[in-house]
This record gives structure tokens, C-alpha cells and sequence, in this order.
């Protein structure tokens, strides 16, 4: 098998946070890094996304969510740097992936849902968002998609984004800084002398004087190759892509159960599913009468615009729900980088900018201590 040379950071996995930590590394700390990615970038999550970059509506960590949680904070700061750097990254990487302010509408459906909102609406105030709450009446007077079988909802001003041309983006201006991206897949690590592990690829080996694990669920399967434990799973999502109207919606509608969102082109997503189905990433019938029998709660009318696309992607969850973000404990050249869930690309900057100051100095402005992999007792192999 043949060798390449080390580069100064070795990055498994050319996502948009594998690619955000290239591109940090080189912009902000001269530092040359090479990314090794298994089939394209935004082939995966990092292409298949919504790309509505929301502070709020995090699935299964919703109950959770407070003005002082970790995870909350980290979303928001993930947003603010969208806003702050997008202008920078659409000239860097030359591609204008779309990002836009957008009107998003919450409902609540029960009366529970309803006083859950209002409580969600205070900790989005005091996060900075702009939030207020609609009535059903004045719901009615916007004619939006929200059902009319509805207790009010919580209006939002937001962004979003095309992915598939963020990820790429990403990658080009992470190359034009300096980084270089293989397309190899990679399919394991080999450790020798407490030295940095090297990537086995089916093409080459790879070595970094660091190595940064950002492969998404996959990386459960490299880290276990050396010992390390990454307790992150694939939760397959899929979702729809409908014809829009011809007179265009202005309004997403968001329910804990799916959401509706109009895209560029005259198309709308509609999604998503949370499956445990492993390796498997192809769309499904039950997966698509799912969304459809979601979206018809909360946006019968959304619910009935003609099917043009489906497509499903592999999201990498973690055990608690949370990103796995520092250093593999045991190891002082190992990094992880993965365990986004549906937040990979609201948080890839973020990421990115905390991962690799970590990496160059040992310590983050940001905090990301809540995330460190030492809390699942991460361990090297002997």
C-alpha cells in the first residue's frame, strides 16, 4: 500500500464539519491540513440537509432546552456565525449557496403544546431571537399552510441555507486557504508507539502529526479499530421534496412532529423521519406516508403538493443526544469531531472554529466543555 505525507492535521472525513476544521485551521492558524473524504463531498448529511439554521427544535433534546443549556448557547453562537462569516465564505469558496433570512411558524396543536410554547418563547427572546406569539386569528390572517385545528404559534425570523452548495463552498475555501481534500475511503486507523494514528484507505495510508476523527457515524467503526469508544449511531432521515404552489409561501411551518419549508426553485422539504435503520440509506414508502401524515396535522395543504424527490441521509447521534467535540482522552494527537444529530450544519462553524482552536492551543473561546468525549469514559486500547 502506498504512503503520502503527513500532513500537519490529518481530518477523516470531508463533511461540512471535517471541512470547517480544514478551513479554521488554515484561516486562523496557518495550519496545513489534509482531509480525506470516503465518497464527495456533500455526497452524505452534509448535502442531503434542510438547511434551516434554527437555534430551537432540536428533536429529543427540546424538553431540555434552556436559556443557560450548553447546547442551546452552542446552536446560537452556531447561527451568529453563519450571519458574521457568510459573506466572506460565498467569496472564498465562490459559490453563493443561498443563505436567507426566513419567516419560520411553530403551531401548537393541544393546549399543552400551547403553554410549552410560551416558555420556549421567553428563552428565545432572551437568546436575541426575534419571536412572538400569533393568536389563531392572526394566524388565519397571514394564509399560511398552519391548519386552522390550531392554538397559535410562535412566529420566528430565522435563516437558512442550500447545503448541498454550503458544503461545497466550505471545501473550496477551505483549498484555496491551504488544505488539501483526497476522496478515498478510509477504513481504518493504525496506532504504533503512542505516535498519532495514521488512516488505512483502500488507496494509500494517510498521517497527520494530529488526526482529527470527523467521519459521522462512521466513526464509531475507525475508533473502535484502535480502542477508542465514540458512541455515535447512523439515525437515517429522510425527506420529501414537493412542487411548490405558483403563488410561493413565505412562511416554514415547524412541529415537533415535521416541518414544511419553502427552498429556492419552486420547491418545498418536507421531513423528516428519525429511523434506526443502520447502514441503510434509501428512501422508503413508510418513510414517505410518515412525513406526509405528519405534515397534514400541522399543514394540510403543504401535505397535499405533488411528491417530486425523496432522499434519505445517515445523521450521526451520540448516546446522549450531544456532539463529541475535544480530545479522545488517552490520546494527546486524537480528535473527535462528530455526533451533530440534525444540527451538523447549523453547527459546522462553530465547530470548526472551537475544534481547531483546541487543536492549535488547547483551549476554545467558545465552550465546549459540556461536549468533551471524556464523558463516556473513552478509553485507548492496548
Amino acid at each position: 500500500m502506498s504512503g503520502r505525507a503527513g500532513a500537519d492535521v490529518l481530518i477523516v472525513g470531508g463533511g461540512v464539519i471535517g471541512c470547517a476544521v480544514g478551513y479554521f485551521l488554515a484561516a486562523e492558524h496557518g495550519v496545513r491540513a489534509l482531509v480525506v473524504e470516503r465518497d464527495g463531498v456533500a455526497r452524505h448529511a452534509s448535502g442531503g440537509a434542510a438547511g434551516e439554521l434554527s437555534v430551537v427544535g432540536r428533536s429529543q433534546l427540546d424538553a431540555t432546552m434552556t436559556r443557560d443549556d450548553p447546547f442551546t448557547a452552542l446552536c446560537a453562537e452556531g447561527a451568529r456565525l453563519h450571519e458574521e462569516l457568510g459573506p466572506a465564505l460565498r467569496e472564498e469558496g465562490g459559490i453563493d449557496y443561498g443563505l436567507a433570512d426566513t419567516l419560520i411558524l411553530r403551531p401548537s396543536l393541544t393546549q399543552r403544546e400551547a403553554e410549552e410554547a410560551q416558555g420556549q418563547l421567553a428563552i428565545q427572546r432572551a437568546l436575541g431571537l426575534e419571536a412572538e406569539w400569533l393568536e389563531p386569528s392572526e394566524l388565519e390572517a397571514l394564509g399560511s399552510w398552519v391548519t386552522k385545528d390550531v392554538y397559535g404559534a410562535i412566529l420566528t425570523g430565522e435563516a437558512q441555507l442550500e447545503s448541498a452548495p454550503f458544503a461545497h463552498a466550505l471545501a473550496q475555501a477551505a483549498i484555496r486557504r491551504g488544505a488539501e481534500i483526497v476522496i478515498d475511503e478510509v477504513v481504518g486507523l493504525e496506532a504504533e508507539g503512542g505516535r498519532a494514528p495514521s488512516a488505512v484507505g483502500r488507496s494509500g495510508s494517510y498521517g497527520g502529526e494530529r488526526v482529527v476523527l470527523a467521519a459521522g457515524p462512521w466513526s464509531a467503526r475507525l475508533g473502535a479499530s484502535i480502542g477508542v469508544r465514540a458512541p455515535v449511531r447512523p439515525v437515517r432521515g429522510q425527506i420529501l421534496h414537493l412542487q411548490a404552489p405558483a403563488e410561493p409561501q413565505r412562511y416554514g411551518v415547524f412541529h415537533r412532529t415535521g416541518y414544511a419549508l419553502p427552498k429556492s426553485g419552486g420547491v418545498v422539504y418536507a421531513g423528516t423521519t428519525e429511523e434506526e435503520a443502520g447502514f441503510e440509506a434509501e428512501t422508503t414508502a413508510e418513510g414517505r406516508e410518515s412525513i406526509l401524515s405528519a405534515v397534514a396535522r400541522f399543514a394540510p395543504d403543504a401535505a397535499r403538493l405533488p411528491v417530486i424527490n425523496a432522499t434519505a441521509c445517515l445523521r450521526p447521534v451520540s448516546d446522549d443526544g450531544l456532539p463529541l467535540m475535544g480530545a479522545a482522552p488517552g490520546w494527546d494527537s486524537l480528535y473527535l469531531a462528530t455526533g451533530h444529530g440534525r444540527k451538523g450544519i447549523l453547527l459546522s462553524l462553530v465547530s470548526g472554529k472551537a475544534m481547531a482552536d483546541l487543536i492549535v492551543t488547547g483551549r476554545s473561546a467558545i465552550d465546549v466543555d459540556a461536549f468533551d468525549p471524556a464523558r463516556f469514559a473513552l478509553s485507548r486500547g492496548g
